[in-house]
């Protein structure tokens, strides 16, 4: 149980050191994200469950090998018992529209003008040419968006901060280019130490009122449905500034 000394931090996780405790806490948080929102288990759609440092880490093929994805976790230690415990997370993977036409009903679903105008100019830099007129799928690479998934804290520790930290160091190494010093600690394997990411988006329900607030405070904004998705029924995306 926790006390009143419990301290928090938050940290990069490597899925090659993780013992079966931090799994086991990983795996208990998503279990409850799931009950509150009342999902079922799909291991075709859930492979975060079963594979989750291939999920997160493993770079695409049309990937620039010299950016990778992270995984941050929130822990609550108890001095009393020198114990830690996982109570929070947020994976950023790499991005790839899987069609034009996906790609169509996000842009034409983003509700702020200036955010649209900047994935749009994104996608023109990306195709040397214009974004209306590009067929194939690589209208924004890897390399330049990433996505928001997993973002949970335990239920007994809400309320302090923790979302916000994970949203924060998450959006900092996302938009981090070669050079900026890492903001947060913990050893991420084969990970570098920034994204080079230009933009970064996520799926959400809007029954998770707070978790929503979070996001629209640190910039996100309302796009469509990138990702085909039954599951939820709203659709952010944030980009560099």
């Amino acid at each position: 149980p926790a006390t009143s000394e419990a301290t928090y931090s938050i940290s990069r996780f490597d899925f090659t050191k993780a013992t079966e405790a931090d799994n086991a806490q990983i795996g208990e948080l998503y279990k409850a994200l799931f009950a509150t929102i009342g999902l079922v288990f799909d291991p075709a759609i859930d492979s975060d469950f079963v594979h989750p440092r291939d999920y997160f880490t493993t770079i695409p093929a049309a990937k620039d090998p010299s950016v990778n994805g992270a995984y941050f976790v929130a822990r609550r230690h108890e001095p009393s018992s020198g114990a830690s415990y996982i109570v929070g997370t947020l994976g950023v993977r790499a991005y790839q529209f899987g069609s034009k036409t996906l790609f169509d009903t996000c842009i034409n679903g983003v509700s702020n003008a200036g955010v649209k105008s900047q994935l749009l100019e994104l996608a023109t830099t990306q195709r040397d040419g214009s974004a209306e007129n590009v067929q194939d799928i690589e209208i924004i690479s890897s390399q330049d968006i990433c996505e928001f998934k997993r973002m949970i804290v335990h239920s007994e520790c809400r309320g302090k901060g923790l979302g916000k930290l994970l949203v924060k160091v998450a959006l900092e190494w996302s938009y981090a280019t070669a050079g900026t010093p890492a903001t947060v600690d913990g050893d991420c394997g084969q990970q570098l130490p920034f994204g080079g990411f230009r933009a970064a988006l996520l799926d959400t329900n809007r029954r998770l009122s707070a978790a929503n607030y979070l996001y629209e405070t640190f910039g996100f904004v309302d796009c469509g449905n990138y990702n085909d998705s039954y599951r939820a029924d709203r659709f952010m995306v944030s980009v560099k500034k």
